[in-house]
């Protein structure tokens, strides 16, 4: 009588396992949620950008953003598919997404890039709560909404959700970049944008 396994009957078992990992591991994989590497790489492109911009003494020479220049020189920086000068005269939009001001090479759609320094609320009152961090009484700002993943991709919503894949980054007229940081006591805060880039 035998006791355990043959080598046949082991390398079954380990033929089986490895057909339902190969295909278990892609519904894993993709039932994640991808947007924090997308947040995070949207995020570093606009820290990126906007250091260029308000250290350039050519178009910032007091080291201050000026209003109605912003938005084309930030999107001259930036490659974007079908971007037009126009884009940028009337970028508030009331509901998110819709037609965005510009859609980078990477599908991010990026929304709301305002031209006027003093029309976003610095203290993120608008739109779900929460606070920047930005002293409103020395600082204006404008924010810019990104849809990390595209059109007709995830859930196209902002706020505090898992699922969530639009993201708002504001912009003080001196160069700061800041986000909402959610009250703990309101929202989880694995999901908004301060946690997600500490982690």
């Amino acid at each position: 009588m035998q006791k355990g396994f043959t080598l046949a009957e082991t390398l079954i078992t380990m033929a089986v396992i490895g057909v339902i990992m190969a295909l278990s591991i892609p519904a894993v994989i993709q039932s994640t949620n991808d947007t924090t590497p997308l947040f995070k790489k949207a995020y570093n492109s606009v820290e990126e950008v906007v250091s260029d911009l308000i250290n350039d003494t050519t178009l910032y020479p007091t080291g201050e953003f000026t209003d109605g220049t912003f938005c084309n020189n930030f999107f001259s920086k930036i490659n974007t598919i079908g971007y037009a000068n126009a884009n940028c005269v009337n970028t508030f939009v009331d509901a998110i997404p819709g037609t965005p001001v510009a859609t980078t090479t990477n599908a991010m759609r990026w929304y709301d890039v305002q031209n006027d320094f003093d029309i976003a609320q610095c203290d993120g009152a608008a739109g779900g709560g929460g606070t920047t961090g930005i002293d409103t009484s020395t600082n204006t700002c404008i924010k810019i909404s990104i849809d990390v993943n595209g059109a007709n991709k995830g859930a196209n919503t902002a706020g505090a959700q898992a699922n969530r894949d639009i993201f708002t980054v504001y912009i003080t007229k001196v160069g700061k970049i800041h986000v909402k940081s959610l009250p703990a006591a309101t929202y989880a805060n694995t999901y908004d944008e301060a946690y997600i880039l500490q982690h």
